[in-house]
């Protein structure tokens, strides 16, 4: 059997904007004039999976957008164990996340440009599922948490469905993605995991060498599966300390001395799932992230990225750190 949940019909794209005005592009016009980069999606590699499938998206040549599909879900308390993603060529992420976003504010079946990081519900924007390897369009994305533990979904929960395209060719492109769930049964779910993020999206990369600090203290003691760090393409490096609420000394837990492009899409992690990581409440995470602007033009989010993450145990509710805590050094 398999539970599909289509979040767009494909004959017609419902989008809202950003600056909240919206259109309908019927499959043929978000055709016209692009090229096709669907394609078919293999069968999920268990029993029973729980599918969910993008809208048809048109993202013009040489952009990147981001597209978020609001939704509720109506089915039982769920426990996720695994995730596979596929996407078309371009495609830089599709994931699922939670939202405090109400029906009222987006309702069900809307389709926002959140390309910016001020669009409608991104202050509300929280991962279920974090990590693993990130699909290209080439390759699907896949995340499949140690035996017996599971992350949660919610009767009622409302959800969001975003995909990420970086459009680098000279025309326009038609996509469309897929997300893949596998659930456990409940009585057979050991451990909970939820995702942690400590990030900024208020920064501004000039021209040449900049660097920037991101601190987040721990909210309560945690156990953490892995460790990772992201950037985009004119990422130099990057490394996280851990600073003891005790005193004791710091410790480097992630380092990448020369980062490289293919990194964005295939995230290196420091592995802690044969001994989960303990974080007491009030140790601090330091993020340094420094980049290369080569382009001639101050950028930032999202063009440019610096988020830690990683998989807690023993957590249900992800732990988000996103206060602005970002110096220059």
């Amino acid at each position: 059997m398999r539970i599909s949940l289509l979040l767009l019909a494909l004959a017609a794209t419902a989008c809202t904007n950003s600056d909240g005005s919206s259109s309908d592009t019927d499959d043929t016009d978000a055709l016209a004039g692009a090229t096709d980069m669907r394609k078919d999606f293999p069968d999920a590699p268990w029993a029973d999976p729980i599918i969910f499938q993008s809208g048809v998206y048109r993202v013009p040549a040489a952009s990147e957008k981001q597209f978020c599909y609001y939704t509720t879900w109506t089915g039982d308390d769920t426990a996720i164990h695994r995730e596979v993603t596929y996407q078309s060529k371009f495609g830089h992420h599709f994931i699922i996340a939670g939202t405090t976003t109400t029906a009222r504010e987006i309702p069900d079946g809307t389709t926002i440009d959140c390309t910016a990081a001020d669009a409608p519900g991104m202050d509300n924007f929280v991962p279920l599922l974090i990590g693993g390897v990130i699909g290209n369009g080439n390759t699907p994305g896949l995340l499949e948490l140690p035996a017996g533990v599971a992350t949660e979904i919610t009767k009622g929960q409302r959800l969001v469905f975003q995909s990420h395209y970086l459009n680098t060719s000279a025309d326009d492109i038609v996509v469309q993605d897929e997300l893949q769930l596998e659930a456990m049964p409940y009585d057979s779910v050991v451990d909970w995991a939820a995702p942690f993020v400590d990030t900024v999206s208020e920064f501004s990369i000039p021209t040449g060498i900049h660097s920037l600090e991101v601190k987040c203290t721990w909210d309560e003691d945690s156990n953490l599966l892995f460790v990772g760090g992201h950037m985009h393409e004119w990422g130099k490096s990057y490394s996280i300390d851990w600073q003891h609420v005790d005193g004791s000394d710091t410790e480097q837990i992630y380092s990448i001395p020369v980062w490289d492009p293919y990194m964005r899409d295939a995230p290196v992690y420091t592995d802690y799932t044969a001994e989960p990581l303990h974080v007491k409440a009030g140790d601090t995470f330091s993020t340094r992230c420094e980049w290369n602007n080569d382009t001639g033009e101050a950028f930032g989010f999202p063009k440019e990225m610096c988020a830690t993450f990683g998989m807690m145990l023993g957590r249900k509710v992800p732990f988000i750190c996103d206060d602005g805590n970002a110096t220059p050094f």
